[in-house]
């Protein structure tokens, strides 16, 4: 049974990528702001809600090595698999606000995340713990990353206001599309991996096996489907999702997980 449904739930990834591609790109052009902003925005936290819900729900049941396994297994397969096969069907074309700004950000969250887990090594503790002040702090680096992205929209508007808008696309059926496919993509990627994990208990698995790599896999799945749709259309929405992915999934989920008093 577990198997049937890790299958129903990659086709429920694919689809809901592709209507939320769809949607989430028309919705951008009815703004009037450029795509790489709603990547960087709405499509980064819609695809990342998988690794939200399983990161919180396994911190409120004090597994940390599941949700801290699943936080960084993610974004390796985010920045290796996801970029690569991405890169490898279509060009990318790399902005300098980019490498500049938002890929420093990725680096700061990691650099952040490998200190405060060093407490025996750096503080000569008996074990490394990450506490709820690490939480807040997590937290407030999503500040400063959300205050650059609201000044890149208002910036992207700005230039994007003599764009004409095609009489076809409306507000109601891309807002439909859009929500139908995040819908899918979170249900989908709940299906993958409650029946992944499943899977993997039964292999005799650990718990940070498990989220390194099961859940991890699974909860790539949506930017995997959703940036390999978008390159496939020429979209130019990939990019930026992929960094505001990473780093809304440090920032944002990584401090609710703490301030919930999540433990090494």
């Amino acid at each position: 049974m577990a198997y049937i449904l890790l299958i129903v739930g990659f086709g429920l990834l694919i689809k809901g990528a592709n209507l939320f591609v769809d949607g989430s790109s028309n919705i951008a052009r009815l703004l009037r702001v450029p795509p790489i902003l709603i990547g960087l925005t709405i499509v980064a936290f819609g695809t990342s809600s998988p690794e939200a819900t399983v990161s919180i729900i396994a911190a409120l049941q004090g597994n940390a090595e599941v949700s801290l396994g699943n936080v960084v297994g993610s974004n390796i397969f985010n920045v290796t698999l996801v970029v690569g096969i991405a890169a490898f069907l279509y060009p990318l074309m790399v902005e300098s606000e980019t490498t500049k700004k938002e890929i420093p950000f990725v680096l700061l969250a990691s650099g952040a995340l490998l200190v405060l887990i060093s407490d025996t090594k750096l503080q000569g503790l008996s074990e490394n713990l990450l506490t709820r002040g690490d939480g807040i702090i997590f937290l407030l680096f999503l500040s400063i990353f959300m205050y650059y992205v609201i000044e890149v929209g208002m910036k992207s508007r700005k230039e994007s206001m003599d764009e004409p808008i095609p009489s076809n696309i409306k507000w109601g059926k891309n807002t439909g599309l859009t929500l139908a496919g995040l819908a899918a993509i979170i249900f989908g990627g709940d299906l993958v991996v409650d029946s992944g994990t499943s899977i993997a208990y039964d292999l005799g698995m650990s718990n940070t096996l498990v989220g390194l790599t099961i859940i991890a896999i699974g909860t790539s799945l949506p930017e995997l489907v959703t940036s390999i749709s978008a390159a496939l259309k020429k979209v130019e929405l990939h990019w930026g999702m992929w960094w505001g992915a990473i780093s809304s999934i440090f920032y944002l989920f990584l401090g609710r997980q703490l301030l919930f008093r999540l433990y090494l």
